[in-house]
């Protein structure tokens, strides 16, 4: 017993290393990613059910501003066309 808490106590004791500074500088590179298909295939399903979402939540103010553009034109339309057929 004796002479393991002396193998303890003699063990020189090395202190942790830093990590290098990460200069702005420096550059990484990304090589490969290793996918497989069927995740990709569930991210791109569920970035579309998104989109779709949003464009169902944006498509009444989308029809909103374009029967209020149409209105601007049949305004200025209707004007013309009406002092046209006046002699």
């Amino acid at each position: 017993m004796e002479r393991n808490c002396r193998r303890l106590l003699k063990s020189p004791v090395v202190p942790p290393t830093v990590p290098p500074v990460l200069l702005s500088s420096q550059r990484v590179s990304v090589v490969d990613f290793d996918i497989p298909f069927g995740s990709v295939l569930k991210i791109m399903f569920k970035w579309m059910a998104a989109g779709f979402v949003v464009v169902c939540c944006f498509l009444p103010v989308i029809f909103v501003l374009w029967l209020i553009v149409a209105a601007v034109f049949a305004a200025l339309f209707s004007g013309v066309m009406s002092s046209l057929h006046h002699p």
